[in-house]
């Protein structure tokens, strides 16, 4: 844009030489160094190490350096904080701005930054100004070892500290592929089996949000195809590329699919009644998945294919559950920022409405909606 401010530009550059005799604190260095056009804004430079992984994010840098080392810098070049020293060399490292109001520290999409040793870091540039005050910017890595940390930059304090490690091994994963926020800001996990995990602040612990064991389900065909998995190739997953739930499951679907090899046949002709249990359990488990990634929209689109489901099924049981969770207590309750009452008159009871059996199911609800306004 004509007159814009031209961004500001990280660059890193990692210097080794191999001098005998002469020690590594002085052979070996990196330099950090940053412009915005051809002005030089700050530089910065480090004895004796190196720079592993970078990530830049609205005002502020994170350079993750050997041995563990973490160093955060402001939009000029201050060392905002000491040294940090993690315990162990840093696999993934990215900052990302998030919600204050969705679940501690996770929310709604931004900019971010991915973890890479040739990272760029914009200044921010106006915005909505109330969006930003209802945000923090948060800084997530995680080393080889499998700690997991989390900060707000804002605040100077921590905001999460958890072990991958364990949950990697009792999901029978061997490594971990990736560890990224998600859409919503929650720490997102992906494992070498493609059970995918996200952290849960309101339950305190990791909840599985992506697995290959829905292969009995109809709906789970659907899924075949959409993923970044390809006979055993899959590209990393990326923020804003659609539906993080289908996506994360087709993935793990097709790893699967791909693993049984060919079982698979015989295992998918499974008999009617098995099939139709199995896809309730399956579009059961996606509208908590999509819940716990915070999706408003593929929550929606989740909650309304599993209630018609259960209608067609003639579960009025499940669908009471459901539609009371939905309607006791005060309206001002909410799911992920939309209305139980919206819920209730624009996804569950559309979704159900055409199905005979439960018209009288409707009839009652809708009785009590009009009677409540």
């Amino acid at each position: 844009e004509e007159g814009a401010e031209a961004a500001a530009v990280v660059e890193v550059q990692n210097v080794e030489r191999n001098i005998n005799g002469m020690p590594k604190i002085v052979s070996n260095w990196c330099e950090i160094v940053c412009t915005r056009g051809q002005k030089k804004i700050w530089m910065d430079k480090h004895l004796g190490t190196r720079v592993q992984l970078a990530t830049g994010c609205e005002s502020y840098l994170a350079v993750a350096l050997d041995k563990g080392i973490l160093q955060v810098y402001s939009k000029h070049g201050r060392r905002m904080w000491p040294p940090m020293s993690l315990g162990g060399d840093i696999s993934f490292l990215e900052c990302k701005r998030v919600p204050r109001d969705s679940g501690g520290f996770s929310g709604g999409s931004s900019s971010s930054g991915t973890a890479n040793a040739n990272a760029s870091a914009g200044a921010a540039k106006g915005g909505d100004e109330d969006e930003i005050d209802r945000s923090s910017l948060v800084l997530m890595a995680v080393t080889v070892h499998g700690k997991l940390q989390m900060w707000d930059l804002e605040k100077c304090a921590c905001v999460l500290t958890s072990d991958i490690l364990p949950v990697a091994q009792g999901e029978g994963a061997r490594e971990v592929r990736q560890v990224k926020l998600s859409e919503s800001g929650s720490p997102l996990v992906v494992l070498d089996n493609r059970h995918a995990l996200v952290y849960s602040a309101k339950l305190n612990t990791w909840c599985r949000i992506a697995d290959g064991s829905h292969i009995f389900s109809e709906y789970s065909r659907s899924l075949r195809g959409r993923g970044s998995f390809a006979g055993g190739s899959g590209g990393n997953l990326q923020a804003g590329g659609g539906d993080e739930v289908s996506q994360l499951n087709a993935d793990a679907t097709a790893a699967t699919t791909a693993n049984v090899g060919g079982i698979a046949s015989s295992l998918l002709s499974s008999t009617v009644a098995e099939q139709r249990r199995a896809t309730g359990r399956h579009l059961e488990f996606l509208t908590g998945a999509a819940l716990q990634l915070e999706g408003k929209q593929a929550y929606c689109s989740m909650l309304g294919k599993m209630c018609a489901h259960l209608a067609q099924e003639s579960q009025e049981g499940q669908l009471r559950e459901i539609i009371n969770d939905l309607y006791l207590g005060t309206w001002d309750k909410t799911v992920l920022g939309i209305s139980k009452k919206k819920l209730l008159k624009s996804v569950v009871l559309p979704a159900i409405a055409s199905v005979r059996s439960m018209q009288r199911l409707v009839s009652e609800y809708i009785d009590i909606l009009s009677a409540m306004e």
